[in-house]
């Protein structure tokens, strides 16, 4: 007995024929191409590639849209977990809502971040902070910035905690 002679697409799922990348498919379609006279199963095929080729574009399509997103749907789980709170989640879900505006320009109005794009006040002023504004907890590790980036904590940052503190300047709501 043998076989495989194509990766056995035959017994694939579309899912797992998406995830894959490789020449099965191509090859099987230019083997029924070959005989002249399948040619009716090789436009089936030729179809079946080109819709896994949508596929995969709607995929990335979809990552690139859910990735921003997942810091909220982080919160929710953990708060729904009970290993955070709605207070994370509110915080979490305002920076993923600020990520998604026009870029901020801060200007410090006494102890405050102030946005004169948006007119929007933005927090505490830090003067330590890549964005102006104090940040007191991480999402996965990181520190995510009003645009939307994420930069790295100090060393030795307590990553998973919410002390109040903000994470460059180290002053507390009280210090301010």
């Amino acid at each position: 007995m043998s076989g495989g002679s194509y990766e056995y697409i035959c017994n694939r799922d579309s899912q797992e024929l998406a995830e894959s990348y490789g020449d099965p498919l191509t090859n099987m379609l230019e083997r029924l191409l070959g005989l002249g006279y399948a040619n009716d199963a090789a436009t089936e095929t030729q179809g079946v590639i080109d819709d896994l080729a949508e596929l995969r574009a709607l995929m990335a399509r979809i990552d690139r849209r859910m990735r921003p997103v997942q810091q909220v749907w982080r919160a929710m789980e953990w708060w729904d977990s009970m290993d955070s709170s709605e207070e994370g989640f509110r915080r979490a879900l305002e920076e993923w809502r600020l990520a998604r505006q026009p870029k901020h320009v801060i200007e410090q109005r006494g102890n405050r971040a102030h946005c004169t794009h948006c007119d929007n006040e933005m927090g505490w002023h830090c003067s330590e902070s890549p964005d102006g504004v104090c940040h007191t907890f991480c999402t996965d590790g990181k520190i995510v910035l009003l645009n939307g980036d994420k930069v790295d904590p100090k060393p030795g940052t307590d990553t998973d905690a919410d002390f109040g503190e903000c994470l460059f300047c180290g002053k507390s709501e009280e210090d301010r």
